[in-house]
């Protein structure tokens, strides 16, 4: 909003000229529930963390399209310092999630979750 009213000031831009009713080049914002009325009100798409779809796409002018398999993933991992005296609890929480991705043998992208093992 800064930038549309300097630039409409100045009369410097015609990107944020009311009178022509163009979008700016450029949008951002920094809050999933921001992005997702940016795409409401038709101003592009986002990818949505599977957790958030429930929540996040509920308006009737946003539609979900679903990633055709394999479906994109990500791997994560967990490290720490060889002198941490805590090596144990970092291994068990490890094992918390690779249980959490491995339920029922395989996890939302349709991989087996890899056992952790502590080096």
């Amino acid at each position: 909003m800064r930038d549309y009213s300097a630039a409409t000031a100045e009369g410097k831009s015609e990107t944020f000229s009311p009178r022509h009713h163009e979008m700016p080049l450029s949008l951002g914002a920094t809050s999933l529930a921001t992005v997702m009325q940016m795409v409401a009100h038709g101003y592009g798409v986002t990818l949505v963390p599977e957790i958030a779809v429930d929540v996040e796409v509920r308006a009737e002018r946003v539609k979900l399209v679903r990633f055709t398999a394999p479906a994109p993933g990500r791997t994560i991992g967990l490290a720490w310092r060889r002198t941490s005296p805590r090596k144990m609890d970092f291994v068990a929480l490890g094992q918390i999630a690779v249980e959490a991705l491995g339920a029922a043998g395989k996890n939302k992208s349709g991989k087996r979750a890899k056992a952790f093992t502590a080096r």
